[in-house]
Protein backbone atom coordinates (compact mmCIF):
# COMPACT_ATOMS: atom_id res chain seq x y z
CA UNK A 1 0.00 0.00 0.00
CA UNK A 2 1.86 3.13 -1.18
CA UNK A 3 0.46 5.44 1.50
CA UNK A 4 1.22 3.24 4.53
CA UNK A 5 4.09 4.69 6.55
CA UNK A 6 4.20 1.91 9.13
CA UNK A 7 2.38 -1.15 10.42
CA UNK A 8 2.04 -2.38 13.99
CA UNK A 9 0.76 -5.66 15.37
CA UNK A 10 -1.00 -7.02 18.40
CA UNK A 11 0.34 -7.70 21.91
CA UNK A 12 -0.73 -10.57 24.09
CA UNK A 13 0.31 -11.06 27.70
CA UNK A 14 3.23 -13.20 28.79
CA UNK A 15 2.54 -16.57 30.35
CA UNK A 16 1.90 -16.00 34.03
CA UNK A 17 0.62 -12.44 33.58
CA UNK A 18 -2.20 -11.30 35.79
CA UNK A 19 -5.73 -12.09 34.59
CA UNK A 20 -6.48 -8.37 34.31
CA UNK A 21 -3.43 -7.72 32.15
CA UNK A 22 -4.44 -10.56 29.83
CA UNK A 23 -7.98 -9.21 29.62
CA UNK A 24 -6.97 -5.57 29.13
CA UNK A 25 -4.59 -6.30 26.25
CA UNK A 26 -7.19 -8.44 24.53
CA UNK A 27 -9.87 -5.76 24.84
CA UNK A 28 -7.53 -2.99 23.71
CA UNK A 29 -6.48 -4.66 20.48
CA UNK A 30 -9.93 -6.04 19.73
CA UNK A 31 -11.14 -2.45 19.98
CA UNK A 32 -8.50 -1.25 17.52
CA UNK A 33 -9.42 -4.06 15.15
CA UNK A 34 -12.88 -2.57 14.69
CA UNK A 35 -11.36 0.39 12.81
CA UNK A 36 -9.92 -1.79 10.07
CA UNK A 37 -6.49 -2.69 8.76
CA UNK A 38 -5.64 0.68 7.19
CA UNK A 39 -6.22 3.91 9.11
CA UNK A 40 -5.87 7.47 7.89
CA UNK A 41 -7.26 10.87 8.79
CA UNK A 42 -10.60 11.11 6.99
CA UNK A 43 -12.62 13.43 9.25
CA UNK A 44 -10.71 16.56 10.22
CA UNK A 45 -13.50 18.01 12.36
CA UNK A 46 -13.86 14.79 14.35
CA UNK A 47 -10.09 14.59 14.73
CA UNK A 48 -10.06 18.07 16.24
CA UNK A 49 -12.99 17.58 18.59
CA UNK A 50 -12.94 13.90 19.54
CA UNK A 51 -9.97 12.81 21.71
CA UNK A 52 -10.98 9.16 21.40
CA UNK A 53 -10.79 9.32 17.62
CA UNK A 54 -7.40 11.04 17.80
CA UNK A 55 -6.07 8.36 20.14
CA UNK A 56 -7.10 5.60 17.75
CA UNK A 57 -5.39 7.33 14.85
CA UNK A 58 -2.12 8.07 16.63
CA UNK A 59 -1.80 4.83 18.59
CA UNK A 60 1.27 2.95 17.43
CA UNK A 61 3.45 0.39 19.17
CA UNK A 62 7.06 -0.07 18.16
CA UNK A 63 7.26 -3.19 20.30
CA UNK A 64 5.80 -4.92 17.25
CA UNK A 65 6.06 -2.89 14.07
CA UNK A 66 7.71 -2.26 10.74
CA UNK A 67 8.20 1.09 9.06
CA UNK A 68 8.69 2.31 5.52
CA UNK A 69 12.34 3.33 5.23
CA UNK A 70 11.69 6.32 2.96
CA UNK A 71 9.24 7.74 5.52
CA UNK A 72 11.55 6.98 8.44
CA UNK A 73 14.36 8.93 6.74
CA UNK A 74 12.14 12.01 6.37
CA UNK A 75 10.22 11.68 9.64
CA UNK A 76 12.41 10.02 12.30
CA UNK A 77 11.35 9.53 15.89
CA UNK A 78 11.50 12.65 18.09
CA UNK A 79 13.99 12.74 20.96
CA UNK A 80 11.62 12.32 23.90
CA UNK A 81 11.47 10.07 26.95
CA UNK A 82 7.92 8.89 26.39
CA UNK A 83 5.50 8.04 23.56
CA UNK A 84 7.98 8.54 20.71
CA UNK A 85 6.09 5.98 18.61
CA UNK A 86 2.74 7.70 19.11
CA UNK A 87 4.17 11.15 18.39
CA UNK A 88 5.57 9.72 15.17
CA UNK A 89 2.21 8.19 14.25
CA UNK A 90 0.42 11.48 14.97
CA UNK A 91 2.87 13.24 12.65
CA UNK A 92 2.45 10.85 9.74
CA UNK A 93 -1.34 10.80 10.11
CA UNK A 94 -1.50 14.60 10.10
CA UNK A 95 0.66 14.66 6.94
CA UNK A 96 -1.90 12.57 5.08
CA UNK A 97 -0.17 9.19 5.30
CA UNK A 98 -1.73 5.99 6.59
CA UNK A 99 -0.82 3.42 9.19
CA UNK A 100 -1.62 -0.27 9.11
CA UNK A 101 -2.77 -2.64 11.84
CA UNK A 102 -1.89 -6.34 11.47
CA UNK A 103 -4.04 -8.17 14.00
CA UNK A 104 -2.50 -11.55 13.21
CA UNK A 105 1.08 -10.36 13.76
CA UNK A 106 1.45 -11.12 17.45
CA UNK A 107 4.13 -10.69 20.12
CA UNK A 108 4.06 -11.32 23.84
CA UNK A 109 4.54 -8.02 25.64
CA UNK A 110 3.25 -7.19 29.11
CA UNK A 111 4.47 -5.90 32.47
CA UNK A 112 3.83 -6.94 36.05
CA UNK A 113 4.50 -3.80 38.09
CA UNK A 114 4.20 -3.54 41.85
CA UNK A 115 2.13 -0.90 43.62
CA UNK A 116 4.87 1.72 44.02
CA UNK A 117 6.19 1.31 40.48
CA UNK A 118 2.64 1.52 39.12
CA UNK A 119 2.20 4.81 40.96
CA UNK A 120 5.46 6.32 39.70
CA UNK A 121 5.03 5.16 36.10
CA UNK A 122 1.46 6.46 36.05
CA UNK A 123 2.71 9.82 37.27
CA UNK A 124 5.20 10.07 34.40
CA UNK A 125 2.66 8.81 31.86
CA UNK A 126 0.08 11.36 32.95
CA UNK A 127 2.57 14.23 32.84
CA UNK A 128 3.86 13.27 29.40
CA UNK A 129 0.44 12.71 27.82
CA UNK A 130 -0.77 16.07 29.07
CA UNK A 131 2.30 17.87 27.73
CA UNK A 132 2.48 15.99 24.42
CA UNK A 133 -1.18 15.55 23.50
CA UNK A 134 -3.20 17.63 25.94
CA UNK A 135 -4.80 14.57 27.57
CA UNK A 136 -5.65 14.88 31.26
CA UNK A 137 -5.90 11.39 32.74
CA UNK A 138 -7.33 12.59 36.07
CA UNK A 139 -9.58 15.62 35.76
CA UNK A 140 -10.18 16.08 39.48
CA UNK A 141 -9.67 14.52 42.89
CA UNK A 142 -13.28 13.35 42.80
CA UNK A 143 -12.94 11.64 39.40
CA UNK A 144 -9.67 9.99 40.43
CA UNK A 145 -11.25 8.68 43.63
CA UNK A 146 -14.29 7.42 41.73
CA UNK A 147 -12.19 5.66 39.09
CA UNK A 148 -9.88 4.17 41.72
CA UNK A 149 -12.80 2.70 43.65
CA UNK A 150 -14.68 1.45 40.58
CA UNK A 151 -11.63 -0.14 38.92
CA UNK A 152 -10.28 -1.61 42.15
CA UNK A 153 -13.64 -3.20 42.93
CA UNK A 154 -14.06 -4.54 39.38
CA UNK A 155 -10.57 -5.99 39.12
CA UNK A 156 -10.57 -7.39 42.66
CA UNK A 157 -13.63 -9.54 41.92
CA UNK A 158 -12.40 -10.42 38.42
CA UNK A 159 -9.01 -11.59 39.70
CA UNK A 160 -10.52 -13.44 42.64
CA UNK A 161 -12.59 -15.59 40.27
CA UNK A 162 -10.14 -15.95 37.38
CA UNK A 163 -7.70 -18.76 36.73
CA UNK A 164 -4.32 -17.76 38.06
CA UNK A 165 -5.89 -15.30 40.48
CA UNK A 166 -6.57 -15.69 44.17
CA UNK A 167 -6.89 -13.41 47.17
CA UNK A 168 -3.29 -12.14 47.17
CA UNK A 169 -3.36 -11.28 43.48
CA UNK A 170 -6.79 -9.66 43.88
CA UNK A 171 -5.56 -7.41 46.69
CA UNK A 172 -2.49 -6.41 44.66
CA UNK A 173 -4.44 -5.52 41.54
CA UNK A 174 -6.89 -3.46 43.59
CA UNK A 175 -4.02 -1.57 45.23
CA UNK A 176 -2.40 -1.00 41.83
CA UNK A 177 -5.61 0.58 40.55
CA UNK A 178 -5.58 3.03 43.45
CA UNK A 179 -1.88 3.75 42.84
CA UNK A 180 -2.52 4.32 39.13
CA UNK A 181 -5.20 6.93 39.70
CA UNK A 182 -3.06 8.68 42.33
CA UNK A 183 -0.20 8.78 39.85
CA UNK A 184 -2.47 10.13 37.13
CA UNK A 185 -3.66 12.86 39.49
CA UNK A 186 -0.17 14.01 40.47
CA UNK A 187 1.24 13.66 36.96
CA UNK A 188 -1.44 15.89 35.47
CA UNK A 189 -0.33 18.56 37.95
CA UNK A 190 3.43 17.94 37.68
CA UNK A 191 4.28 21.55 36.81
CA UNK A 192 2.78 22.73 40.09
CA UNK A 193 4.54 20.16 42.29
CA UNK A 194 7.61 21.11 44.34
CA UNK A 195 10.92 19.70 43.13
CA UNK A 196 11.47 17.51 46.18
CA UNK A 197 8.14 15.77 45.55
CA UNK A 198 8.89 15.23 41.86
CA UNK A 199 12.17 13.55 42.77
CA UNK A 200 10.22 11.08 44.89
CA UNK A 201 7.28 10.30 42.63
CA UNK A 202 8.87 10.34 39.17
CA UNK A 203 10.90 7.65 37.43
CA UNK A 204 11.80 10.04 34.61
CA UNK A 205 15.28 11.47 35.13
CA UNK A 206 14.68 14.81 33.42
CA UNK A 207 11.41 15.29 35.23
CA UNK A 208 13.11 14.52 38.55
CA UNK A 209 15.91 17.05 38.09
CA UNK A 210 14.27 19.83 36.15
CA UNK A 211 10.85 21.00 35.05
CA UNK A 212 10.43 18.22 32.49
CA UNK A 213 8.49 19.35 29.45
CA UNK A 214 8.47 16.67 26.71
CA UNK A 215 7.50 19.13 23.99
CA UNK A 216 10.80 20.95 24.47
CA UNK A 217 12.63 17.90 23.15
CA UNK A 218 10.73 17.56 19.86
Amino acid sequence: HPQIAGVFGRHIAHHGATPCMTRDLQLHFEGLRQFGEVLRLEDGERYTNDPGYRQVLHFYSDNNSCMRKSVWEKIPYPDVNYAEDQIWAKTIIERGLSKGYAHDAVVRHSHDYGVIETFRRSCDESSALKSLFGYILAQSYQSAAHNAYACAKRDFHYTLKADGGGLGAAIKVAACNVAKQAGYLLGARAKTLPGWLLRIVSLDTRMKYGAFTPMESI
